[in-house]
């Protein structure tokens, strides 16, 4: 005598050979995946995120300078960003948070500036050179020299004075 399937509850699935549970997908979990991701997305199109490679790269333009590599190499050794659940890259995908001060930010842009001019090339670069390194650099100087400029300097740099209340 044939069995018959038992019947499929919420959350199970049959697969040819066996029943496979999977948690029941709720609207609730779709909103929730979605907000993850566009947070994630949100976090990696900030200036001040770069990705593994891009800061190992740099590093190599660095060319050994301890003082300027120093905090791009603390940012990879902490943890990278969370990753939203699906994520499907590894290790060579993450992504971290960046903190240097307007000084060492502007360092760096010129000696990425400098290499370009060069026409150096690391080794993740051979081929096809440093386009985007130095626009990379730039927009990230600007962003922290903006973060850096106190609401008084805001206000009297584009108004001439100073905003009540700041």
């Amino acid at each position: 005598m044939r069995r018959r399937p038992a019947p499929v509850e919420a959350g199970w699935r049959r697969a040819p050979e066996r029943a496979v549970w999977s948690p029941p997908v709720t609207d609730m979990a779709v909103r929730a995946s979605k907000m993850d991701w566009d947070g994630y997305k949100a976090r990696c199109d900030s200036p001040e995120t770069w990705s593994r490679w891009m800061l190992g790269e740099t590093l190599e333009l660095l060319c050994g300078d301890a003082e300027l590599s120093a905090p791009l190499r603390r940012a990879l050794a902490g943890e990278p960003i969370a990753k939203p659940p699906g994520h499907k890259g590894g290790g060579a995908t993450d992504m971290f948070e960046l903190r240097l001060d307007e000084a060492q930010a502007s360092a760096v842009v010129a000696r990425v500036r400098l290499a370009v001019e060069r026409g150096a090339e690391t080794k993740g670069t051979r081929g096809r050179g440093l386009g985007g390194f130095l626009e990379a650099w730039l927009e990230y100087r600007d962003f922290i020299a903006a973060q850096q400029r106190t609401p008084t300097d805001i206000g009297s740099a584009e108004t001439g004075t100073c905003s009540p209340g700041y």
